[in-house]
């Protein structure tokens, strides 16, 4: 699918024409085997399991199917597990899993034509994008931002790299993965994102103010050792007053105390 594209904008660049190969996309045509052409059946496309079954062999020709397939499909699984348990049941799960099955794929192709397709990397860039304006990972201004880093980055060395040598030595590809990875950013810990929700809502230093002055009253309330029953109670009635002030639940929690009794 890869080498059909390059071809196709190589010709086109050149003005001639050349012989394409049939056209391939991840449907059509249904996968088989590149030896033989057996048309894999879809018992014998069960990730892991079925390379298991057949022993690594095509049932057809028995040409030997390479240990990376199940390889990659269990450090797939792994990683979509590490997800799930970090994010549990939310959009960011399906998120994160998306991106990371795009980043497997990007270093297999890199791996073997040091090609990076604009067909993973750009929709990579635009998830990383969108997601900052829903709100699910970093703030969309950081994931621009970013974005622009990563990009401008790779590209910086690239010129410094071909004007002091007069060659190449990166593709554009590698550019637009750096943005991508820019444009996700580093997802926040749920309980701190929430709190900084909380603190933009209502105030956050009112709020902090109230939790110091609560923790100070709720410590007059603690027992003191050596004073007397009188000093102590007396004590933790100022103390449930001040909780009163507060709007928290002051109530004097001595026992010999008549007044608390009698309420």
């Amino acid at each position: 699918m890869l080498e059909r594209a390059r071809r196709e904008e190589s010709a086109e660049l050149l003005g001639v024409t050349v012989e394409l190969p049939a056209p391939l996309s991840l449907s059509k045509p249904a996968s088989r085997c590149p030896a033989c052409g057996h048309q894999i059946r879809w018992h014998e496309n069960i990730p892991v399991l079925s390379w298991l079954r057949l022993r690594g062999r095509c049932s057809a020709c028995r040409s030997p199917i390479s240990a990376r397939y199940p390889l990659v499909e269990i450090f797939t699984s792994i990683v979509f597990a590490a997800i799930g348990w970090r994010f549990g049941e939310t959009p960011q799960t399906l998120l994160w899993c998306g991106a990371a099955a795009m980043l497997i794929a990007l270093a297999g192709i890199d791996w073997d034509t040091t090609f990076l397709p604009d067909n993973l990397t750009l929709p990579l860039l635009w998830a990383g994008l969108v997601a900052a304006a829903l709100g699910w990972t970093i703030p969309l201004a950081d994931a621009v931002w970013g974005a622009v880093a990563g990009y401008l980055s790779l590209w910086s060395v690239y010129w410094l790299f071909k004007l002091l040598t007069a060659k190449e030595g990166m593709g554009f590809g590698d550019f637009k993965l750096l943005a991508a990875l820019g444009a996700a950013g580093r997802e926040d810990d749920p309980a701190d994102r929430a709190d900084r929700v909380g603190d933009r809502r209502s105030g956050g230093h009112r709020d902090e103010t109230a939790r110091l002055a609560a923790r100070g009253a709720l410590r007059a309330l603690r027992p003191v050792p050596g004073r007397r029953r009188s000093h102590r109670h007396a004590g933790r009635a100022d103390a449930g007053a001040r909780l009163d002030r507060l709007g928290l639940t002051g109530a004097c929690r001595w026992p010999a105390c008549a007044r608390c009794a009698s309420d």
